[in-house]
C-alpha cells in the first residue's frame, strides 16, 4: 500500500437517526426474572397513576395492555417526569446533640440551622447545649401512599412506612444510593442517562448493555469475584425501577429468651420480599390496588408499631399470605378463574441489612398448588403461638401429604420448656388443633358448660347416654386425644379428690384444680419426652392406660394398639401435644 493510498479517510460513520419518541414493548414471557415481570407491574401501575393525577410533562402512555404485556409509548421529557415522582421524597428534620461527620473523611457536616436548649444535667444543674438540625429524606411512594387505608395528610402510613423502611434499610442502604431521594436534578440525570442508553439500543444493535447493581436487582453488584459485570438491556433495565411498588413485605419474626427478664419475646429477623411471577398482567394490575386498599389490616404489633398482617413466623409465609389475599380479591373479580393463572408462583427473598451490607439469608419459591390454602388460612387466624404455628407452616410447605402434628417431637425435644410446652398459647394452640384436624373428634364445649365437659371427673357408670350410645372416634389421633384426657381426669380424681364438677359447683378452687391438672400433664410429658420405641409403649400402656378408658370399645383398643406397635413415633408425637392440649 502506498503512502498515498495510507492517508485515503475513511468515510465517517453516520450518525444515527434522531429519536424524540419512543415505543417500548414488553412481553411478560420475554422478561427474565419475577423482579422484571413485577416491575412491567409496577410501571403500568405508576403510568396509570400519574395519567390520572396529571403530572406527566412530555409523552408516557400505555398504548397496549393485556394480559400478555404492555407497550410504553414515551419520550425524554416523559421519562424526566416518570423518575420525577417514582424518586420523589418527603423533607424531614433530625435533631442531633452531635455535629455528623462523613464516613471516610471524617470532615463535618455543617448542620440545616443550630438551636439551643435548656437541660438539667446529672448534679441537677441547668445548662444550655446546643442542638444541630439537619435535614432528613425518606421516600414517598407515589401511588402506595393512596392505596394505604391508614395513610395521613402527610403521607404518613403504617403499609406505606413499612415499605421506606424496607427501601431505606435495604435497595437503598448506602447513603451515596440514596442522593436520588434527595434532589430531583439526581433523579433528572438518572432518567437522561438512561434515556441515551435506550435510544442507543433502539437504534445499533452493537450499543452495550448498562450494569445493575442492589438498587437495581436484589444480589446483584456491580460485577462479582471474577470481574465479570452484571448487565442487562437498557429496555429492561428502566422496569426494576417498579418493582418495588408491586412486591409486598412482610417482617419474620422469631421468639428468643430475654436476658434481663428471663421472659420470651418476639424479635424482628431482617425482611420477606414477596415478589409476584406475574402470569397475567392486566388482571394483576386490576386486583392489586384492591388487596392494597380493601386487604391489609389496620392494627398495629411491636415496639416499632408494625402492621399486625406484616409479622410472619417463616419467610416463606409471605408468599402464602399474598397467595390468600391474590385468591380472595380474584374469586370477587374473576369467577372461578383460579390465582394460578394470575400469578404462576412467588419469590420469596430473606434478607437483612447488615453494619456495612446487607445479606440474602434465603430464598424459596412458591407455587399455588403446592400448598392446601383453606389449612394455611386455619393456622394463620386460629393459632396464637409462634414455634407452634412456625411447625405447622413449616408442614403445609412441605406438602399436602405430610401430616398435621408431623415434626412436633423434635420441636418439643429441642425446645426450651419456657418456649415450648410452657409456653404462652401452646396448649391453646394444640387444642385448636386437634379440633380442627381431627375429623372424628367430638368437639368440645366451652369450660363453663357443665355437661359433657372435656376436664370432667365422670366415671363409666357416669357416662352420659348420649356418649355411650354416641359413635365413638376411630382414628389414632382421637383414641389418644381421649386416652390422655381420660387418664388426668381420673387420676386428678383419684390422687386429690378433685373433679371439673366440683370447681363448677363451687366445692373445689379453679386454680388448685388447674394447678394440679397441669402438674400432672407437665409430669407425663416429661416422661413421654424422655423415652423412645418399647420405653414409651410400655409407658403408654402401663401408665396412661392405667385408669379406666370406658367408653373406649374393643375394636378402638384394637387400632390404639396396632397403631403403639406400627406408629409408635406418631404415637409418641400426639401424645406429648394431647398433653399440652388437655393440661
Amino acid at each position: 500500500m502506498t503512502a498515498k493510498e495510507k492517508k485515503i479517510k475513511k468515510p465517517k460513520a453516520a450518525k444515527p437517526p434522531a429519536v424524540s419518541i419512543l415505543p417500548l414493548d414488553y412481553n411478560l414471557a420475554e422478561l427474565p426474572t419475577s423482579q422484571h415481570r413485577a416491575g412491567l407491574a409496577g410501571l403500568v401501575l405508576m403510568v396509570r397513576w400519574l395519567t390520572d393525577q396529571t403530572k406527566i410533562e412530555g409523552v408516557c402512555e400505555l398504548t397496549r395492555l393485556d394480559d400478555h404485556g404492555a407497550t410504553l409509548r414515551i419520550d425524554k421529557p416523559g421519562l424526566m417526569s416518570l423518575f420525577a415522582e417514582t424518586y420523589d421524597f418527603i423533607e424531614g428534620e433530625q435533631e442531633r446533640d452531635e455535629i455528623k461527620t462523613r464516613a471516610k473523611s471524617k470532615e463535618d457536616i455543617p448542620p440545616k440551622r443550630t438551636i439551643h436548649k435548656q437541660i438539667i444535667d446529672k448534679n441537677g444543674e441547668q445548662k444550655t447545649i446546643p442542638i444541630y438540625v439537619y435535614s432528613t429524606y425518606t421516600p414517598k411512594g407515589a401511588f402506595l401512599v393512596s392505596y394505604d387505608s391508614t395513610a395521613d395528610n402527610a403521607g404518613k402510613g403504617i403499609w406505606v412506612d413499612l415499605w421506606r423502611d424496607f427501601v431505606w434499610s435495604i435497595i437503598r442502604k448506602k447513603d451515596r444510593s440514596r442522593g436520588i431521594y434527595r434532589d430531583k436534578n439526581n433523579s433528572a440525570k438518572e432518567a437522561m442517562k438512561l434515556w441515551k442508553e435506550i435510544i442507543a439500543e433502539a437504534v445499533s444493535f452493537e450499543s452495550e448493555s448498562p450494569d445493575l447493581s442492589g438498587t437495581d436487582l436484589i444480589g446483584a453488584r456491580a460485577h462479582n469475584a471474577e470481574r465479570v459485570s452484571f448487565k442487562d438491556a437498557a429496555k429492561r433495565k428502566l422496569l426494576l425501577n417498579f418493582w418495588t411498588f408491586t412486591a409486598q413485605i412482610y417482617i419474620p419474626v422469631t421468639t428468643v429468651i430475654d436476658k434481663k427478664t428471663k421472659q420470651s419475646r418476639p424479635e424482628e429477623v431482617g425482611y420477606a420480599v414477596a415478589i409476584p411471577e406475574v402470569a397475567r398482567l392486566e388482571t394483576l394490575c386490576k386486583v392489586l390496588p384492591n388487596i392494597l386498599r380493601n386487604n391489609r389490616g389496620v392494627e398495629q404489633r411491636g415496639f416499632r408499631q408494625r402492621p399486625r398482617d406484616s409479622m410472619i413466623d417463616i419467610p416463606t409465609e409471605g408468599a402464602l399470605d399474598f397467595f390468600l389475599k391474590l385468591s380472595n380479591r380474584v374469586s370477587l373479580s374473576e369467577g372461578n378463574r383460579g390465582t394460578s393463572r394470575t400469578v404462576s408462583a412467588i419469590d420469596v427473598i430473606h434478607i437483612r441489612s447488615g453494619k456495612n451490607d446487607v445479606s440474602i439469608l434465603g430464598t424459596a419459591r412458591i407455587e399455588p398448588e403446592s400448598f392446601n390454602a383453606d389449612e394455611y388460612e386455619r393456622v394463620r387466624h386460629n393459632l396464637w403461638n409462634h414455634e407452634f404455628r412456625k411447625q405447622r407452616l413449616l408442614n403445609i410447605l412441605n406438602g399436602n401429604n405430610r401430616k398435621w402434628y408431623e415434626g412436633f417431637d423434635k420441636l418439643l425435644s429441642r425446645l426450651p420448656f419456657k418456649l415450648g410446652f410452657n409456653a404462652e398459647h401452646f396448649s391453646h394452640d394444640a387444642r385448636e388443633s386437634f379440633n380442627f384436624e381431627v375429623r372424628d373428634l367430638k368437639k368440645e364445649k366451652k369450660m363453663k358448660d357443665t355437661q359433657d365437659n372435656p376436664f370432667t371427673d365422670q366415671d363409666a357408670d357416669k357416662i352420659s347416654t348420649a356418649v355411650q350410645t354416641g359413635k365413638e372416634p376411630q382414628s389414632v389421633e382421637a383414641l389418644i386425644y381421649q386416652a390422655v384426657g381420660r387418664y388426668l381426669d381420673r387420676k386428678l380424681m383419684a390422687k386429690r379428690k378433685l373433679g371439673y364438677s366440683d370447681v363448677m359447683t363451687g366445692v373445689a378452687d379453679k386454680d388448685e384444680y388447674s394447678k394440679g391438672r397441669r402438674t400432672l400433664a407437665v409430669d407425663a410429658f416429661y416422661s413421654v419426652k424422655s423415652r423412645t420405641e418399647t420405653d414409651f409403649v410400655d409407658y403408654f400402656a402401663n401408665t396412661l392406660c392405667s385408669v379406666s378408658q370406658n367408653p373406649m370399645s374393643e375394636a378402638d383398643y384394637v387400632t390404639l394398639a396396632e397403631a403403639l406397635l406400627h406408629r409408635t413415633d406418631d404415637v409418641r408425637t400426639l401424645t406429648m401435644l394431647a398433653l399440652s392440649a388437655r393440661s
